[in-house]
């Protein structure tokens, strides 16, 4: 869409914040779904099982009650006790933020939030079992793990590469584009 923005002569500037906004928009308005459907069963049985799962994000602060509200609408909730059911940290470069087992780290290193999050509440696993679809977010967690001593077990979720490789932006555009023109529709007929 940025690139879209560009080519309609519209400035850096100002085709990042029409960009930016219409991807909140997108946020808030499309109702998203788990790739793998036995994800809220394995969730519960591993918490049943006695295991502290968390969800770590790179989204920031603002997305979290509404990520909170997607997971929450496929069945995924997180019973994690560890940690305060919510904390802030502005220590680093972006703010981030713990809410009800979901850690939304904005655009830090992963692995410097995960840390700054267990040694702020003094808690130190023997074991990190941590699963992401980016091999750089699988580094940064293993790196620091490495450091202080604890286990790092990192698995790299591939099974959304092919959906990446076949998506078509110019689909998506066009189908978002529909979107937005029904919803100036029918903002349109309720006005007086």
């Amino acid at each position: 869409m940025l690139k879209k923005h560009q080519t309609e002569g519209t400035q850096n500037v100002g085709a990042f914040k029409t960009t930016f906004s219409e991807n909140i928009y997108k946020q808030f308005e499309i109702e998203m779904k788990c790739v793998e459907p036995c994800t809220q069963s394995v969730i519960e049985e591993l918490e049943n099982s006695g295991y502290r799962i968390m969800c770590l994000t790179a989204r920031t602060p603002e997305f979290l009650s509404k990520t909170l509200t997607q997971l929450e609408s496929s069945g995924i909730i997180f019973h994690n006790k560890t940690f305060p059911q919510q904390c802030h940290f502005n220590n680093l470069e972006y703010p981030c933020m713990y809410k009800n087992g979901i850690f939304g780290v904005n655009e830090n290193n992963k692995g410097t939030a995960l840390f700054l999050l267990l040694d702020a509440n003094k808690f130190y696993p023997k074991t990190i079992v941590f699963i992401d679809d980016r091999e750089k977010y699988l580094k940064q967690i293993e790196e620091i793990a490495k450091k202080k001593g604890i286990n790092f077990v990192g698995l790299r979720y591939s099974c959304c590469d092919n959906r990446e490789s076949i998506f078509d932006q110019n689909a998506a555009d066009k189908d978002y584009e529909k979107l937005i023109s029904q919803e100036n529709q029918t903002y349109n007929q309720k006005q007086p």
